[in-house]
């Protein structure tokens, strides 16, 4: 449970200037209590240093870092709490006393804060200390029950409260990542249809010129069955090829095509399975009708011709 802390938690709420006020102002009251209660007129001056303590393990306990307490800021925070039920004991209470409750739930916020262990040893020793305090000075059951009693349930409620932040987390964390994959997915479709808008456009671009002419009627000249064969294969190159569509490659195999030279380009998936299904060597071609294949590794510039 000690690495359940993430960032921005603010240490389960106790790195916050508003946990450190507001434990503060327990304080200041429980402070009130015992001069109310007769508490702090009728102890020794001592009873003054157990609530020094109280305070000093409130700052260490609210410590801004964002993590649990370091082992020695844990440890003085048990030292203080510990220190407070010595104290408080030693007066011989009655009954329940509010610096002991106050120093029992110092500890217990140790488990919240996910310094887990120190926050069970304290609490440990506080009860152990309370009821060997009872057993040796004969104190009677029922007032070291109401002695201990927040003390135990401050033990209960340390490590509820850490599995609630637990739980709560962990749906944060859920959700942010559902979102993020949503997110990719939409991101992921979006970039697929730019990308598709560019490739119709290009493709328009590249046939519209020649389909308008032959849809007109325009004769099918020696000139208009080249620059048609130029389009047919530029288009098939985007097909088998889409590794080798740079512009040198692009307009090199062009003006060939313009010389009236067959060239076929062919990606390495492509030249494998052509392979493949046609073991035999192709027939042998007039100068004019020259077959460059191109079979660099996609990662290549250019082709070979």
């Amino acid at each position: 449970m000690e690495d359940v802390t993430s960032s921005g938690s603010g240490a389960a709420g106790l790195a916050t200037r508003a946990a450190r006020w507001t434990i503060a102002l327990a304080w200041a009251m429980g402070l009130c209590s015992g001069l109310l209660s007769g508490f702090l007129s009728t102890g020794t001056p001592v009873v003054w240093l157990g609530y020094a303590l109280a305070l000093l393990g409130t700052f260490l306990l609210t410590d801004p870092r964002d993590a649990p307490l370091t082992l020695w800021r844990a440890l003085a925070v048990v030292a203080c709490s510990v220190a407070i039920a010595v104290i408080v004991l030693a007066q011989r209470p009655t009954g329940a006393v509010y610096l002991f409750d106050f120093a029992s739930f110092l500890v217990a916020l140790l488990i919240a804060r996910g310094n887990a262990r120190q926050g069970v040893l304290g609490g440990a020793l506080m009860v152990l200390a309370a009821v060997a305090w009872g057993w040796a000075t004969g104190a009677q059951p029922t007032a070291v029950a109401a002695l201990v009693s927040l003390a135990v349930m401050a033990q209960v409620l340390g490590p509820l409260w850490r599995l609630v932040l637990r739980w709560i987390v962990g749906r944060a964390r859920g959700h942010r990542s559902a979102s993020a994959a949503a997110e990719r997915i939409t991101q992921a479709a979006l970039q697929a249809d730019r990308l598709r808008v560019i490739e119709l456009n290009q493709v328009r671009a590249m046939a519209e010129p020649v389909l308008r002419e032959i849809a007109a009627g325009v004769p099918l000249t020696g000139e208009l069955r080249r620059r048609i064969a130029i389009v047919e294969g530029a288009l098939r190159d985007r097909l088998r090829a889409p590794a080798f569509q740079q512009p040198v490659l692009i307009d090199a195999v062009a003006s060939l095509r313009a010389d009236d030279t067959d060239v076929t380009v062919v990606s390495p998936t492509t030249w494998t399975s052509s392979a493949s299904t046609s073991p035999t060597p192709s027939p042998r071609r007039s100068p004019r009708e020259r077959d460059a294949s191109c079979c660099a590794p996609p990662s290549a510039e250019t082709g070979c011709m």
